[in-house]
């Protein structure tokens, strides 16, 4: 997948490629040149990609989400939904 027999064969048709080797791999020329150029220009400045998610977080963002729907409807009390937030955070991250 990230192979330089990958780069080779996909090149950037699948969106310029992410990982080193298979850059590698990948012909680059005219506008994909020129974003590969521009990435080199700024590398110092971008830094290392951020850390992925915990495991669970889609599933707190959606009751993060629903939650602020019952807000809005009032439907849901500020302290109550606070308390289910939580309550969910904790099931989901602990286990």
């Amino acid at each position: 997948m990230n192979s330089p027999e990958a780069g080779e064969i996909f090149g950037t048709t699948l969106g310029f490629p992410a990982s080193t080797s298979k850059l590698e791999g990948a012909t680059l020329e005219g506008p994909d040149q020129q974003v590969a150029d521009y990435i080199e220009s700024v590398s110092e400045r971008i830094g290392d990609a951020p850390p992925a998610a915990v495991v669970g977080y889609g599933s707190l963002e959606q009751k993060f989400w629903d939650l602020g729907k019952e807000l809005g409807l009032g439907t849901k009390t500020v302290d109550a939904a606070v308390s289910e937030f939580f309550t969910e955070a904790d099931v989901i991250l602990n286990g």
